[in-house]
């Protein structure tokens, strides 16, 4: 974990100059309490550090493999949607994609990641969070399979 933390540390400055330079900016709105833009791609430079960490500590069997392909598709569908605004249609079928991606293989995806099988399939979680944030959300449970012990 500390792998993760650390590169997320690193990475988040420089993602927040991407941004910037990029457009990727939450610029206020009647409903948002900031005054002024700020940038959007957090998420990618923690996706960077819970994949650095994965990449390094993992046992990379196929099903790991599975659970980087769905991830990096809901970064791909956020990054669309924080610069283009995805309809909820398009962002639902991006989940399900990366549900049907993950779920057939929900079990041995624990193993996959090093995490012994008592962890609950982090896809059945997702569903809670709030719907801005289920694709950040879905993607750091899908790669630490979230354990309920």
């Amino acid at each position: 974990m500390a792998i993760a933390l650390g590169i997320a540390l690193a990475t988040t400055p420089v993602m927040a100059r991407v941004a910037v330079r990029l457009g990727f900016l939450d610029r206020p709105a009647g409903h948002k309490a900031h005054g002024q833009p700020h940038p959007l791609l957090g998420g990618v430079a923690i996706y960077l550090g819970i994949l650095g960490a994965l990449l390094l500590g993992a046992r990379h069997h196929e099903e790991f493999w599975l659970l980087i392909a769905a991830a990096t598709l809901l970064v791909v569908a956020g990054l669309f949607d924080d610069r283009f605004g995805l309809s909820v249609a398009a962002k639902l079928l991006a989940q399900g994609v990366a549900a049907a991606i993950v779920v057939p293989g929900s079990q041995p995806m624990a193993t996959a990641t090093g995490i012994g099988s008592e962890c609950v399939p982090a896809q059945s979680l997702w569903s809670w969070a709030p719907p801005r944030w289920r694709s950040q959300r879905m993607m750091a449970r899908v790669l630490s399979s979230t354990c309920m012990r």
